[in-house]
């Protein structure tokens, strides 16, 4: 009996010695699976519930700003223009309220409402003194407000290391816009005579349109699960929304450019989203 406890004694000791492990201490109380899942808890618990926070399945809902810039085609009339004239890519800003849906770390769906604009611009180039440069174009502006209300699935990459990641998204953005006309004219005085050197014709449509949306965007995700994305877009229209005619009369001609606007334009957006729905 004594023989065989000796042995047992030795075959622990010289096992133990052979695969460079020191015996474990044992915690008064405890076994040895206990350690391992406390240590466990201990590490991996804070991760998985902010990994949630940022990847779980939720809503959020976000405010969003930008600009866009759409150009418009000439339809009708002379195809001279003076050097003097040009037309203006037709810039205004947007605000959407905007919400997502995370189907999960890749798949989104995002929608919203808010106002954006369409129109035209021209300009005359005029000369300036180079000591003081007060009005060296004269401008005509038309603003047609439009409600948009966009509606795109969105490709999600993984986060980095940082918590930030691309998205790449496309969808459809149904336009509603009133039916307007507006006139404007930009009128110079000379030696008591009023001249109507620039004049504009626009109109807007009115009714519904449709255009595509394609986008992609840098976004990075916050501790507590808010995001911050910034968001190249391209909305292309294939429906005539606003037209314009215009006239001007420059080196004592006479000249009429005609132009039509679909709603295609090139913007930058910046939205804030807050944290998921019921996440805590």
């Amino acid at each position: 009996m004594k023989t065989l406890i000796i042995t047992t004694a030795l075959l622990v000791i010289l096992s133990t010695i052979g695969y460079g492990q020191k015996p474990i201490k044992m915690i008064e109380g405890t076994t040895l699976n206990e350690t391992k899942l406390s240590n466990t808890e201990q590490t991996v618990t804070p991760d998985t519930k902010s990994n949630n926070v940022m990847q779980d399945k939720g809503w959020r809902i976000g405010v969003q700003f930008g600009n866009s810039g759409n150009n418009s085609k000439l339809t009708g009339g002379m195809q001279t223009a003076n050097s003097r004239f040009s037309k203006n890519i037709f810039g205004a800003p947007s605000m959407n309220i905007v919400a997502r849906y995370d189907f999960n770390r890749h798949w989104m769906l995002q929608s919203g409402i808010g106002l954006n604009a369409l129109g035209f611009g021209y300009s005359i180039s005029e000369n300036y003194s180079l000591l003081s440069v007060k009005k060296q174009f004269s401008d005509l502006r038309t603003i047609f407000p439009t409600i948009e209300v966009p509606v795109s699935i969105s490709y999600k990459s993984n986060l980095n290391c940082k918590n930030s990641r691309w998205v790449i998204g496309a969808g459809l953005v149904p336009t509603l816009r009133a039916k307007q006309t507006i006139d404007k004219d930009y009128s110079l005085t000379t030696e008591g005579t009023s001249t109507n050197y620039l004049s504009s014709h626009s109109a807007s449509n009115g009714g519904a349109s449709v255009l595509v949306r394609w986008s992609i965007s840098r976004e990075k995700v916050f501790r507590k699960g808010s995001i911050l994305q910034a968001s190249l877009l391209v909305n292309m229209g294939f429906s005539n929304m606003a037209s314009s005619t215009v006239n001007y009369t420059l080196d004592n001609q006479n000249y009429t450019h005609s132009f039509s606007n679909n709603g295609s334009s090139v913007g930058f957006r910046l939205a804030y989203f807050l944290k998921p729905f019921g996440k805590h």
